[in-house]
């Protein structure tokens, strides 16, 4: 009777892996802003093209959240382009993580951790480590176009 029971429950993982790779590696080209006002930040540092100086911790607000276009995406394989809120931008090149829930991004002033959490929904965050600017924030982005 236990094995049995292992024997389903292998089976039972199985199959939900299948299931979620079933669908592929999920399409993230578009453009993506924030939803709902789900934005948190801390930043502190000098030298930062969207923020300029501020030389004690400074919280961010959903008005600077920044929007990310994806033009390409070959596989796994992406890239596009971050666009903050002074209107400036950087290419970003990232990765869908093998789950297919999970991507990373890096550019130049920054690496992303993704999660993608529907077919128009994903959580963005940002981490900053320069030399003379760190920042940290988390976002959820929709799709818009």
């Amino acid at each position: 009777m236990k094995s049995i029971r292992v024997v389903v429950a292998l089976a039972a993982g199985l199959l939900s892996t299948a299931a979620a790779h079933a669908g592929g590696v999920p399409d993230l080209t578009g453009t993506w802003k924030l939803a709902d006002q789900a934005f948190a930040a801390s930043r502190v540092g000098s030298g930062n093209k969207y923020f300029g100086t501020l030389p004690k911790p400074a919280f961010g607000t959903p008005d600077q959240a920044f929007v990310y276009t994806i033009d390409k995406q070959d596989g796994r394989a992406f890239y596009g382009t971050a666009t903050g809120p002074n209107g400036k931008s950087e290419v970003e090149v990232g990765v869908v993580r093998f789950d297919n829930n999970t991507f990373l991004m890096s550019s130049d002033s920054g690496t992303v951790q993704g999660r993608i959490l529907g077919k128009k929904k994903i959580e963005i965050c940002w981490t900053d480590a320069l030399p003379s600017w760190n920042a940290v924030s988390c976002g959820l982005y929709k799709k818009v176009k």
